[in-house]
């Protein structure tokens, strides 16, 4: 029996000698694997390899942390992360509801004069200032589109524009048109846009004025002129009656417009509001 006991004594302790001798641990023996899915401590989470594919749901913040080759293959690789996000799929020409090619308007830097003699002149960014409106006198009814840019600045007379380009849309056929003329409308901003169309003059105009007799939205309505341009004979923008009203909206620096308003309100503070 004690011959037994020795025997195996002897192979056991073999067995162990041989196993430390490669570096285990006797208790490897009896200690089952554990793959590394499950949680295995000895598993680096960063050895893991990103897929290829993102989620779509995938934060926006996270794709700078993910390798180049992540990024869809049209989009170039050097763009920053928030503007490959928003590269279009089809870019296509934009253009008003009534079939103008709409420019994206530009910052421009332009002299402004000093308010007072001795004093440096210096320079100011002022906007390009496009606007689209809905045209309707008599049995014609369209659109017309006017750009215009910054020219000079002055003191508290406001700033000076210059007339880009007119055109009119009938029908669905645009056309343009020469010798029409856009006014910023001097330190208020009044702003107003003078043109011929079919023998009329006219000039567009705001209806209604706010505090200080400044205008709180874009022109909404026409006067007919003389032939001096100036001489109002048929004034539509009468603050009570509003008898040839527009509705016009500003080309936003993207080069798109907003649908045109359906509904017009008089500006806070005009006279012609009634009493509250």
């Amino acid at each position: 029996m004690r011959g037994c006991l020795g025997i195996l004594m002897v192979a056991f302790l073999t067995v162990v000698s041989c196993d430390s001798s490669g570096g285990g641990d006797a208790r490897d023996l009896f200690t089952p694997d554990v793959p590394a899915e499950a949680g295995d401590p000895g598993v680096d989470p960063n050895s893991v390899d990103v897929p290829a594919e993102v989620p779509a749901d995938l934060p926006t913040d996270l794709l700078s942390d993910l390798p180049v080759d992540t990024i869809a293959p049209d989009v170039p690789a050097d763009l920053p992360i928030d503007i490959q996000m928003d590269v279009p799929v089809d870019v296509t020409p934009i253009t008003s509801p009534c079939g103008f090619d709409l420019r994206a308007p530009q910052i421009m830097t332009v002299p402004f004069a000093p308010m007072f003699e001795g004093d440096p002149a210096t320079t100011q960014d002022m906007p390009q200032t496009d606007h689209v409106c809905t045209f309707k006198y008599g049995a014609t009814e369209g659109c017309f589109y006017v750009q215009a840019s910054p020219e000079k600045c002055e003191g508290m007379k406001g700033c000076t524009y210059v007339t880009d380009g007119f055109w009119t849309s009938f029908d669905d056929v645009v056309a343009k048109v020469d010798g029409a003329a856009y006014s910023w409308g001097g330190n208020h901003h009044n702003d107003f846009v003078t043109f011929t169309l079919d023998g009329n003059n006219f000039n567009s105009y705001h209806s209604t004025m706010g505090f200080g007799g400044r205008s709180c939205q874009p022109m909404d309505c026409l006067q007919v002129l003389g032939s001096d341009m100036i001489t109002v004979q048929e004034n539509g923008c009468d603050g009570l009656t509003r008898t040839l009203p527009i509705a016009c909206v500003i080309v936003n620096p993207d080069g798109t417009v907003p649908p045109f308003p359906t509904t017009f309100e008089r500006c806070l503070g005009d006279p012609n509001n009634p009493p509250t």
